[in-house]
């Protein structure tokens, strides 16, 4: 079974060099970030911890 990432690689090979390397923001990932932002707040995260802990997750989703 093909991960995402495999996917993404073998059908667009320059998207996920793209995306690790250029910012993509817009009204939808301002949403998205907010929302993350709040779940890792609601978790007991505060400040620059609920950022790292936001980034740490999708970082790792990502790759």
């Amino acid at each position: 079974m093909d991960t995402a990432r495999t996917t993404l690689a073998r059908l667009a090979p320059w998207l996920v060099p793209a995306m690790s390397t250029h910012l993509l923001y817009g009204p939808g990932k301002a949403r998205h970030d907010d929302h993350l932002l709040a779940v890792h707040q609601a978790a007991g995260f505060t400040g620059r911890d609920a950022e790292q802990a936001m980034k740490t997750v999708f970082t790792f989703v990502l790759g």
